[in-house]
C-alpha cells in the first residue's frame, strides 16, 4: 500500500509560508509531531515526504537513477537558471552533461586554482575595517564571486569582469528574497508571470528577468569571444570549450551558458554562506579556533598558506565539516518518483516527492550523540556514512563542485586564520535565516577582526 505518511493539516498556502518564513520551527514541530517522516503539502506542487531516517536516505541515494527525478525537485530554481542546467536534468542527459562537467572539478586541475583562492581572500581582507563590526557574509560573496570570476570564466581585473560582476551582484540580489518563492509552482513557472511582466521593470519579477537576460548576453559574448581566440586558457570555460563526449558532441552555447550560470550561483551564493558560517563558530569557540591555528601554524610554518598545505590541515577540514553538519546552507534535497517505490520503511506512490532533510538527520541524536555540541573531532575518529552526512547532496546528484567548495574553503578560513584575530560583537547569537532557498546568518552575520600579526 502507498500511503503518504501523515503531516500537518493546515492549508498547502500556509504550510508553504512556514517552510519559507519560519522553516527551523516547522521543521522542528513536524518531527516531534510526526517523527522521522511527515508529508508536507505545497500549493502546485505534488505531496513532498520530509524524511530523517538514515536507512530511507541511504535507500533514496542508491535507488535506480531512472526510478526518481532530482531536477524536477529543483524546479524552484528555473525561472533563475532556465532550461540548460545539470541542476534541472535528469536520466541519460544530466548523466553525459554531469561527465563533460566533473574533470575540472577534481584532482590536479583543481588545486592549481589554490593560488587565486588565496589571493582573492588576501585582496578582500586587505579592505576589511578593523575594530568595528562589518557584515562578513556580504565580504564572503566578494571573495567566492571574484574566485568564481578568475577560476570559471579566466576573467582579470578590467571592464568585462566589473560589468558581469556587477550585473550577477545584482540579479543574485533579487531571489535573495524569500518571499519571491511564493511564486514559483511546481512546474518552475512562476505565477503571476503575466501581470508582472505586463508591468516590466517596475515589478520585481520584471527587474529579476531583465537582469537574467543580461547576464546571457555577457555570457554569450564571452563564448563568441572565447571561439574566436586562437590560445585556450587553463580556467573551467576553456577546459568545457574543448571538452567531448564519446561520441564527439561539445557542449553547445546554450548548455554552456546554462552551466556557467549555474556554476556562478551554485558555487558562489553558497559557499559565501558557507564560510560566513565557519568564520562564526571559530569565532565562537575558542578552544576550536585555538587548536585550529596551531595546526595552521605547524603546517605552514609561517608562509601564507597555499594549496600544497590544505591536505595537512586535517582539523580545519574537520571544523568546516561539523559546521556544516550543525549549519547546513541547504536544508533539504528533493527527488520526484517517477514510479511506485519502497525505500527503506516508506512505501510511496509514482509522482510523489521524497526529501531526505539535511538539517534534521545531521542532528539525530542517534546518530551523532550530544548532536548541539560543537565536536569537529567527530570527523577525525573514522568515516562517516554519506546517508548520515550530505551537506552537498548524495548519490549520482552530490554537487559536482563540493571537492572545489571544500578546498575554497579551506584557503580562504586558512588565510582569514593566519591575518585576523576574529570576534564576535557582544550579544550576536548566529539566527538562522532564510536567504532564498540557502539557510544564512542573520544580519550577514557581523564580525570584528583585528591584525594578527605579519604573515
Amino acid at each position: 500500500m502507498n500511503a503518504l505518511p501523515p503531516g500537518p493539516s493546515a492549508p498547502s498556502l500556509v504550510q508553504l509560508a512556514r517552510w519559507i518564513f519560519r522553516p527551523i520551527p516547522f521543521l522542528r514541530e513536524c518531527n516531534a509531531r510526526f517523527g522521522d517522516h511527515f508529508t508536507i503539502r505545497f500549493p502546485a506542487y505534488p505531496p513532498v515526504v520530509f524524511t530523517s531516517d538514515p536507512e530511507t536516505i541511504r535507500d533514496v541515494f542508491r535507488v535506480d537513477p531512472d526510478l526518481v527525478e532530482a531536477g524536477r525537485g529543483n524546479l524552484i530554481l528555473k525561472p533563475l537558471l532556465q532550461d540548460h542546467s545539470l541542476l534541472l536534468l535528469d536520466g541519460p542527459r544530466h548523466r553525459a552533461e554531469r561527465k563533460l562537467l566533473a574533470p575540472p572539478f577534481h584532482g590536479e586541475r583543481m588545486r592549481a586554482y589554490g593560488e587565486t583562492m588565496r589571493a582573492a581572500a588576501d585582496a578582500s581582507i586587505d579592505r576589511w575595517p578593523t575594530g568595528r563590526s562589518f557584515p562578513f557574509r556580504q565580504a564572503m560573496q566578494g571573495v567566492t564571486l571574484d574566485i568564481i570570476l578568475r577560476t570559471v570564466f579566466g576573467y582579470e581585473t578590467g571592464p568585462r569582469m566589473d560589468e558581469f560582476r556587477a550585473t550577477i551582484e545584482k540579479l543574485l540580489g533579487l531571489p535573495a528574497n524569500p518571499s519571491l518563492m511564493m511564486f514559483v509552482d511546481g512546474r518552475g513557472a512562476v505565477r503571476l508571470e503575466r501581470l508582472q511582466l505586463a508591468l516590466g521593470r517596475l515589478s520585481p519579477y520584471g527587474r529579476f528577468a531583465a537582469l537574467r537576460d543580461r547576464v546571457g548576453v555577457l555570457l554569450q559574448q564571452e563564448l563568441e569571444r572565447r571561439r574566436a581566440a586562437t590560445a585556450r586558457g587553463e580556467d573551467v570555460l576553456s577546459l568545457l570549450l574543448e571538452a567531448r563526449d564519446e561520441g564527439g558532441r561539445g557542449l553547445s552555447d546554450e548548455e554552456l551558458r546554462g552551466e556557467m550560470l549555474t556554476l556562478v550561483v551554485a558555487g558562489h551564493e553558497t559557499t559565501a554562506t558557507a564560510l560566513a558560517w565557519v568564520l562564526y563558530r571559530l569565532a565562537r569557540h575558542e578552544d576550536v579556533r585555538r587548536r585550529a591555528l596551531e595546526e595552521l601554524d605547524a603546517v605552514a610554518g609561517g608562509e601564507p598558506v597555499g594549496p600544497e598545505h590544505v591536505r595537512r590541515l586535517a582539523y580545519l577540514a574537520a571544523t568546516i565539516k561539523e559546521t556544516l553538519r550543525l549549519n547546513p546552507v541547504i536544508p533539504i534535497v528533493v527527488r520526484r518518483l517517477t514510479a511506485d517505490a519502497t525505500l527503506g520503511a516508506l512505501s510511496l506512490p509514482r509522482g510523489a516527492g521524497v526529501a531526505p532533510c539535511i538539517w534534521l538527520t545531521q542532528r539525530r541524536p542517534d546518530v551523532w550523540g550530544d548532536p548541539e555540541a560543537f565536536r569537529p573531532e567527530r570527523f577525525l575518529e573514522g568515516a562517516v556514512r554519506s546517508w548520515h552526512f550530505f551537506p552537498f547532496g548524495g548519490g549520482n546528484r552530490t554537487c559536482i563542485g563540493m571537492a572545489f567548495a571544500q578546498f575554497e574553503m579551506t584557503v580562504v578560513a586558512a588565510r582569514i586564520l593566519q591575518r585576523m584575530r576574529i570576534r564576535l560583537p557582544q550579544g550576536y547569537d548566529g539566527k538562522v535565516v532564510r536567504r532564498s532557498v540557502t539557510f544564512a546568518p542573520a544580519r550577514d552575520m557581523p564580525l570584528i577582526v583585528e591584525p594578527r600579526g605579519a604573515t
